[in-house]
């Protein structure tokens, strides 16, 4: 049997292997009065109040914009009436395993056909789309050309069961639409909705989703920091290096210790 004082040595290599295992992609949009809002929406201020180069104790600033600026989650009471408002959300679904999906090749709406094409595997929940958008934040004011998703993606995702979807401009419905048959579509589902994201530099694939929107009490929506994180190769080899079992005893260990507290308390690489 392996003595205990093994296992602040492997408490150390469950430790390395953890962060070796991770790295984090911020897709989130600054904030900042030059970043583009949509029509209609409050532009982004930011005041001064406190200085410290002015003899104040603290930098202290005033922050204006409207609740959908930038990188945001949109809940249902959005768009449907008596829905679920930014702060009665389920974290459960805005942290967890999500898949990006590259529709760089659509010109301007994204259809069900699209995402049929996309062979999004089964039981996947959360879905960022990654399209031609994440280039548009280079440019200067609000790009009306982004693209959107049609109703019938929007169905074929409500088919589906999703829980979360994302995309890489400030909105989900395709600018002009007659009337916002997408968003009530989602929203009306229950479907979480994630604008603003900037997926530029992330490459197709499964990674873990953490977005979290401010907790604004009845908020119809609310700014979010969203990143992704993705398991890398130096996973297992630093885990093998770390322990390096010599006896069987060890062996047993970190079968018995360290792959089910990986399996059990490590969200990046075993999140539902």
């Amino acid at each position: 049997m392996c003595a205990i004082t093994d296992l602040p040595a492997i408490a150390k290599g469950l430790l390395r292997a953890y962060n070796a295992a991770m790295k984090i992609y911020d897709i989130s949009i600054p904030i900042s009065t030059t970043m583009p809002t949509y029509p209609g929406d409050p532009a982004v201020t930011i005041e001064p109040m406190w200085q410290i180069a002015q003899g104040d104790a603290a930098n202290v600033s005033r922050l204006a914009f409207g609740n959908h600026t930038g990188t945001h989650v949109d809940p249902p009471v959005h768009f449907i009436p008596g829905g679920k408002t930014v702060d009665q959300l389920d974290l459960n679904i805005l942290i967890g395993a999500a898949r990006v999906i590259d529709l760089t090749r659509v010109a301007h709406e994204i259809s069900a056909n699209d995402l049929a094409r996309a062979r999004i595997p089964r039981g996947t929940q959360r879905i960022l789309l990654k399209t031609r958008n994440s280039m548009l934040w280079e440019q200067t004011g609000f790009q009306k050309n982004f693209v959107g998703l049609g109703w019938d993606a929007a169905q074929w995702l409500v088919e589906r069961k999703i829980k979360l979807i994302g995309i890489d401009y400030l909105s989900v419905e395709t600018f002009g639409a007659s009337e916002p048959r997408t968003h009530r579509t989602l929203l009306g589902a229950n479907i979480i909705v994630v604008e603003g994201l900037n997926l530029m530099n992330i490459k197709p694939g499964k990674y873990t989703l953490i977005c979290l929107p401010l907790n604004i009490e009845h908020g119809d929506g609310a700014p979010a920091r969203a990143v992704l994180i993705q398991q890398t190769s130096e996973y297992r080899r630093v885990a093998d290096s770390s322990l390096s079992p010599k006896s069987k005893g060890r062996e047993r260990l970190r079968q018995q210790w360290f792959e089910p507290s990986v399996k059990g308390l490590d969200p990046v690489v075993y999140s539902p």
